[in-house]
């Protein structure tokens, strides 16, 4: 599985060259890209002369002549070729190892080396930051990075078992948190920093699995084209007829509710069957018991058969609505799959809900649609926390003694940068990590370029970018952020629609030039409870309309109850806070404070590593092979802050 960059099978009819510098597309045949030679000039430093133009020139050869990797001094540029190409083997690897990685062209392989020899030989702590939009390939270079890794830091049988588990993690990671957007089969839907633990002698000792916010919307609903994640597809494909029955599942991924809303069950060249039989070694390699594998798939399967449940309306005598689910037979499966011994109860808490009379609860009836948002709020809950379930897993496997380790080498891959046809809060703060990132990065490559241009007395000019800085405030900073108004209003428990929330946002930045509310009258059917951010690679426009109910993250505590009473030790493992004697507490912090939390927490520890930045770059948005799209590339040069040569 592959967001493109080396393994994704798509072919594409060929056509002629175009290579002159006032063309905006090219497409070349493939089968004239196998020459040995060098392209172009592979380090950006030594272009004469370096303007915008000749940057991207050089780029568009080099890509023609499958040269996708294209330095900038230390810096690594790499762009994404959407189709196998013959860099990756073990003789490569081989060479990078042995060799003096600066003699050699620009490649992943040499960026990791070299991070490596810096570590062992100086004792340097490193960070490898991967950089791009999604779909640039970040996933597929994190990869890389391990497999090299794990190569030169394999010396004794016990490094090799933590090195093995190294390579293999990324499958469970990928598997249970990648999904299939409208722009990448293989988009993670997770921001994540891994932590690679060696002793004096440079061998691997563990490592520690940090992952941001996962998409667990994507559970419930998917835009047109994407898919759910990957998981659900390989368990349906890959599960023989005894596990399937096991699970009381259907192969054909079409019964699920939760499968169909994009129209898209299968990615062309990926076979979900093979890929189940990957996920379920990968767990067996990182210690999974049959017992807990049997335990998720039944938590998968029990998410799936939530999700087919059917409300029917109903009106009571007094007028008020009411319902009663349409399939109890789903109830009954997933009674039986999550071992609650009470089916009814399960139907009860599902279709009732209590609240607040004066010192009381009471029990109300809830409409179809409040018990939809119910079950697909335990659809999320029960998904999520597994996920957060299997990296505490694989953290236990990847754990290590602190007397043992000495140095430290850090992968990190956050979101890429998201626009699509509709964005709500998840694209909210997916951009925000974004903008967090791309803020180190443009810092890192200005800091760094104009350091070597003074140091070769070139003379050079700042191309103008986007600055994050401003966008960053407007979001986190001071007491009338977007972030701060956003918790001040799920603090307070007051109902608040889109576009009372967008009012108050609206009310504190007047003239922000980066923020921009609706107009006062809806116009050309634009709903008022959007707002647009001008984002370092784009303006974004976002719907506020649930906003509040997605940063507050709340779980129905007669859900988490529920769940906890099941004799099933996972989910019930899972729902801690449904112990009936454990006492309730103040409100969960909120996913927006969580993560501006966690953000500046991962920044900070990295801010005084050796830095590795390796930018992964669109060639189009088609996901089409020898394919060129200069304005495309233009527009990611750009935003990255390079500076140029005048």
């Amino acid at each position: 599985m592959t967001d493109g960059l080396h393994l994704q099978q798509t072919s594409h009819p060929t056509s002629s060259t175009s290579n002159n510098a006032s063309g905006t597309t090219t497409t070349v045949n493939s089968s004239s890209n196998n020459s040995q030679e060098d392209v172009g000039v592979s380090d950006l430093l030594f272009l004469e002369p370096l303007t915008e133009q000749s940057f991207i020139d050089n780029l568009r050869r080099r890509f023609h002549a499958d040269k996708i990797y294209t330095s900038m001094g230390t810096l690594l540029l790499s762009v994404n070729p959407y189709r196998p190409l013959p860099l990756y083997d073990e003789a490569i690897l081989r060479t990078y190892r042995t060799c003096k990685t600066s003699n050699l062209p620009p490649h992943i392989f040499g960026a990791a080396t070299a991070a490596y020899r810096d570590l062992t030989g100086h004792g340097a702590n490193q960070v490898l930051i991967l950089n791009g939009e999604c779909g640039s390939g970040k996933t597929e270079m994190s990869k890389l990075i391990m497999d090299v890794v794990a190569s030169l830091a394999s010396k004794t049988r016990e490094s090799d078992l933590i090195n093995n588990r190294l390579i293999i993690f990324g499958h469970i990671l990928a598997a249970f948190g990648n999904a299939k957007t409208e722009k990448n089969d293989n988009a993670s839907r997770f921001g994540q920093y891994t932590d690679v633990a060696f002793n004096s002698h440079g061998e691997t000792v563990g490592a520690i699995v940090t992952t941001y916010q996962l998409d667990k919307s994507r559970v419930v609903s998917q835009g047109p084209r994407e898919r759910n994640f990957h998981v659900f597809y390989q368990i349906l494909a890959g599960a023989d007829v005894h596990l399937l029955k096991s699970l009381k599942l259907q192969r054909n991924a079409e019964k699920y509710s939760l499968l169909r809303a994009g129209g898209v069950y299968k990615i062309d060249g990926l076979d979900e069957r093979r890929e189940f039989v990957i996920t379920k070694d990968a767990l067996d390699v990182l210690g999974f018991s049959t017992a807990e594998c049997q335990s998720v798939f039944q938590i998968l399967a029990a998410v799936l058969k939530l999700g087919n449940l059917q409300f029917l309306p109903k009106t009571n005598v007094d007028g008020t609505e009411s319902c009663t689910v349409l399939n109890e037979h789903e109830i009954h499966e997933v009674s039986e799959l999550l071992e609650c011994s009470d089916s009814k109860r399960f139907m009860s808490v599902l279709t009732t809900g209590l609240v607040q009379m004066k010192a009381d609860l009471m029990e109300t009836a809830l409409s179809a649609q409040e018990a939809s948002r119910l079950r697909d709020q335990l659809c999320k809950a029960l998904y999520n926390r597994l996920f957060t379930w299997i990296v505490a897993k694989i953290n236990s496997c990847l754990s290590y003694s602190s007397s043992s380790s000495r140095t430290y080498l850090g992968v990190l891959d956050l979101y890429g940068f998201e626009c699509f046809e509709k964005n709500g809060f998840e694209q909210f703060v997916i951009n925000y990590t974004a903008e967090k990132l791309h803020q180190v990065v443009s810092d890192m490559i200005m800091k760094y370029e104009q350091e070597e241009y003074v140091k070769e007395n070139i003379a050079w000019t700042l191309v103008p970018y986007a600055g994050s800085n401003e966008v960053c405030d407007l979001i986190e900073k001071g007491n009338h952020s977007l972030l701060t108004v956003l918790d001040e209003i799920c603090h307070k428990d007051e109902v608040t629609s889109g576009e009372q929330l967008l009012h108050k946002f609206s009310r504190y930045h007047p003239q922000d030039r980066n923020f921009l509310p609706p107009l006062e009258r809806p116009t050309n059917n634009v709903p008022m409870d959007q707002f647009k951010i001008r984002h370092f690679a784009g303006t974004v426009t976002y719907s506020s309309q649930t906003f509040v109910q997605k940063n507050m993250d709340m779980v129905d505590h007669s859900l988490a109850e529920l769940i906890y009473s099941c004799r099933h030790q996972l989910a019930k493992e899972l729902f801690p806070d449904g112990n009936p004697a454990r006492t309730i507490g103040k409100k969960p912090v909120t996913i927006a404070t969580h993560l501006k939390v966690s953000l500046t927490s991962l920044l900070s520890s990295i801010a005084n590593r050796s830095t590795t930045l390796i930018t992964c770059i669109k060639p189009n948005d088609l996901r089409r092979p020898n394919f060129f799209d200069e304005e495309k590339v233009k527009h990611q040069i750009r935003y990255m802050g390079q500076v140029i040569k005048g």
